[in-house]
């Protein structure tokens, strides 16, 4: 499981476009190349996004596959609103981060709701950057199955106005994406 600083660390980057996906939940260390030979590859599944790179050997580790799924939400300028990315743990469970927009009330944490059913008790921010502020995620293989099992996901964070906002989490194409980027890591569920 990656720590909270490594997930911290990857959402500056993605945030600044310096690199694709946070990626790097997990790795697989036995094989290293991806379909056809090719050092990157990104596929969509429904309104999910899978993407793997090859990450080079270094001195600290080996070469690896380094695969995320992800979802980003815009608004008509582009300007991101929100996003979510996760990466199979083993065994069935997931880790991951939301990134919501600036103006929550971090002190409440974030809802979840899976056809609207909430999803234990509410997420802890972790901190905000000026990506947004950060939701670490760290699901078990139950929670995975009712997402990706899910029709409708939303999150709800209160405001410091008060007022919540709701984000609608798009699951069509979860499964699809969550079963391929297990596959390209070699991760056994």
């Amino acid at each position: 499981m990656p720590s909270t600083p490594r997930i911290l660390a990857q959402a500056v980057l993605l945030a600044a476009g310096l690199i694709g996906p946070l990626g790097q939940y997990a790795t697989a260390q036995d094989a290293t190349a991806l379909p056809g030979g090719a050092s990157s590859l990104t596929e969509a599944h429904g309104d999910w996004t899978v993407a793997c790179q090859v990450a080079p050997a270094s001195a600290a580790q080996p070469a690896r596959k380094v695969c995320a799924l992800s979802q980003r939400q815009v608004n008509q300028q582009g300007q991101m609103v929100f996003a979510a990315e996760l990466g199979p743990s083993g065994e069935g469970g997931a880790t991951g981060l939301l990134i919501l927009p600036f103006g929550v009330a971090v002190r409440d944490g974030v809802i979840v709701k899976i056809d609207d059913v909430q999803m234990g008790e509410p997420l802890a921010f972790s901190t905000c950057l000026p990506a947004g502020c950060i939701v670490p995620l760290d699901l078990d293989a139950d929670t995975v199955a009712k997402l990706t099992g899910g029709k409708a996901g939303i999150i709800t964070a209160p405001t410091v106005e008060g007022a919540p906002i709701e984000l609608s989490l798009s699951l069509n194409g979860l499964g699809g994406a969550m079963a391929r980027v297990t596959e390209l890591e070699g991760i056994g569920r």
